[in-house]
């Protein structure tokens, strides 16, 4: 025997027994159903996840099944919270009549098919999200969590791309059968010895976002230190906030929430903006006026390659027009996906990091109050749009270890 369970049928400590206590205590519940499909199951939080796929597992019926769009679905989910190649433990189990599931994929009858699948994807990611976006997900810093790796230079720093997170496309019926689907990805290793593919989990404390709305204003400001990081405290416990990190998570969710409703909301230009393009690309630009126009870019052709803009959106800081249409424009001419959606919230991703607050800048305290508030507001104000957390707890407990007032 390599592995039993309890049989007790009881999939929270299934996940215990396979995972450990650490992931356990973060995985969240989820339940939903469209009258088609009923899908239930656990999921991460965002302080446990894998290098890989692995950790997802898909039963239909009470059968192991392959479905890469199910996988998607899930992954699509936490777009912006988990960082660049990590992927969430989730396991869900959907139930459905059998005559909507098609098992003649492969001959294993291990990858299966969905009628309406695209129903069924859009339950799964909008489940999934709506459960990690309802928690209160704050970072605990371990002692474990500090070491000191001579092989990693200090002075290096992550680079995120703007496309870190790109939405998956679907897979169509034709397209199937010419995927391959690597199996590695959806072996379950059972053992005790640590390896790659091991979860990497920081411990972490969270409660219902609709409980706690003013936690952040509720935090004490002692200081910055690295003129990047804000210290805070609240009872014993001290909190680091990165401050670029939030405050380009506030400007994304102002600026996606504008990009994605039709808003009037604009101001004129007291000097309109004249702007070169090519040829090409004034035609181009001249195809999408009516979606420039929707996002409160009013604009005209001045000449063969020059157009005029008269109005932008007001969440366009004034004095920074230029650099920021040139961005949309190179967006809305370049970008190749055919879903809105995704490309806004590319653009937003982009955007938010212009006039954000920098690292290695001085701020004032009534800066640090309006920062706090705003991430009060947010409807994910714990990781930044690429997904790195903007807030880190040490307790007081971790903290005398340090100091060796406790063992």
């Amino acid at each position: 025997t390599l592995f039993a369970t309890d049989a007790s049928g009881d999939i929270k400590m299934i996940i215990k027994e396979i995972y450990g206590k650490d992931v356990a205590s973060v995985m969240l519940a989820f339940t939903k159903t469209d009258g088609l499909y009923k899908i239930s199951g656990y999921t991460s939080s965002n302080s446990a996840f894998r290098s890989n796929r692995s950790g997802i597992v898909i039963i239909v019926n009470r059968r192991i099944v392959k479905n890469l769009n199910i996988i998607y679905a899930i992954t699509d989910a936490y777009k912006s919270y988990l960082p660049l190649g990590k992927y969430p433990i989730t396991i869900l189990n959907i139930e459905s009549d059998p005559s909507l599931v098609d098992v003649n994929v492969h001959p294993t009858k291990l990858e299966v098919r969905f009628t309406d699948e695209d129903i069924l994807r859009s339950l799964i990611t909008s489940t999934i999200l709506d459960t990690i976006s309802k928690a209160n997900l704050v970072y605990e810093a371990k002692i474990e969590d500090v070491s000191h790796n001579e092989d990693v230079k200090t002075d290096e720093k992550p680079s995120f791309s703007w496309n870190d997170f790109k939405n998956s496309s679907p897979i169509f019926k034709d397209e199937a059968s010419h995927l391959t689907v690597n199996d590695e990805e959806f072996s379950y290793a059972i053992d005790n010895q640590e390896t790659s593919d091991t979860p990497k989990v920081m411990e972490v404390t969270f409660d219902l976002r609709t409980d706690n709305q003013n936690f952040f204003s509720s935090l004490k400001y002692i200081g910055q230190y690295h003129k990047t990081y804000l210290l805070l405290e609240k009872d014993d416990n001290l909190y680091l906030i990165d401050q670029h990190a939030a405050a380009e998570r506030i400007r994304y969710e102002k600026i996606h929430k504008a990009l994605n409703e039709d808003s009037n909301h604009f101001y004129e230009l007291v000097v309109p903006i004249q702007m070169e393009l090519a040829l090409y690309e004034v035609e181009l630009l001249l195809q999408k006026k009516a979606e420039m126009m929707r996002l409160g870019i009013n604009f005209e052709l001045f000449g063969k390659n020059t157009i005029i803009v008269r109005s932008v959106p007001e969440w366009i800081p004034k004095g920074d027009e230029m650099a920021f249409l040139s961005d949309i424009i190179n967006n809305l001419l370049n970008d190749k996906q055919v879903d809105k959606a995704v490309m806004y919230d590319n653009l937003a991703k982009q955007l938010s990091c212009k006039k954000a607050i920098k690292a290695n800048m001085d701020i004032l305290d009534i800066e640090v109050n309006k920062l706090l508030k705003d991430l009060d507001q947010c409807q994910n104000p714990y990781t930044c749009p690429h997904g790195r957390p903007t807030i880190i707890h040490f307790s007081n407990y971790e903290i005398e270890k340090l100091f060796k007032r406790v063992i």
